[in-house]
């Protein structure tokens, strides 16, 4: 795995471990704090902000690790959705004497996303962490029956709800 990868890995798992700070009632009569959640009356302060909403896992969740991937045949999947410290990992087997190309199609504006490829050893294969549009990853050439992995991770936030939507395809074709 290159530095550049576990340094995310890293960094994600941080991100992680801080917790987001709760929001708290308190009980308190005073009514020009700025308490969120309190119970003041005071129409328009902060109280009255509500969190936003949580993004909505796409149809192939649980895939949240490599040994829970979504096996996959080769082809395009789109409508699917990448949320904040919430990995999609999904499998491809691919023939001896093919090669694969993956590529994830979104709109950075929503959030970043970053797409990994892992031979069946676990070991990265390729990586594509561009600050635009889209990843690609490949052509990975294979000689004999092989299994990979691809992990599509959302790295910068944004939309709102949190989280981007985005496709996946899966491209095989004979090795030239």
């Amino acid at each position: 795995m290159d530095r550049h990868h576990l340094l995310l890995l890293s960094l994600a798992a941080l991100l992680v471990a801080c917790p987001r700070p709760s929001r708290q009632n308190d009980d308190d009569d005073t009514t020009d704090d700025d308490d969120s959640g309190d119970d003041d009356d005071i129409t328009g302060d902060d109280d009255d902000v509500t969190d936003p909403p949580d993004c909505v896992d796409d149809a192939f969740e649980e895939n949240d690790d490599v040994t829970e991937a979504r096996v996959l045949q080769p082809g395009s999947y789109n409508n699917l959705t990448s949320c904040p410290f919430d990995p999609d990992w999904y499998a491809v087997t691919i023939p001896a004497g093919y090669r694969l190309t993956v590529q994830a199609v979104f709109s950075h504006a929503g959030g970043d996303i970053d797409l990994v490829l892992q031979d069946p050893e676990g070991v990265l294969v390729d990586s594509s962490f561009s600050q635009s549009d889209n990843e690609l990853v490949g052509p990975e050439t294979v000689t004999e029956e092989s299994t990979f992995f691809a992990e599509v991770r959302l790295v910068g936030f944004g939309g709102d709800p949190p989280g981007n939507t985005y496709g996946i395809a899966f491209l095989v074709e004979p090795a030239q």
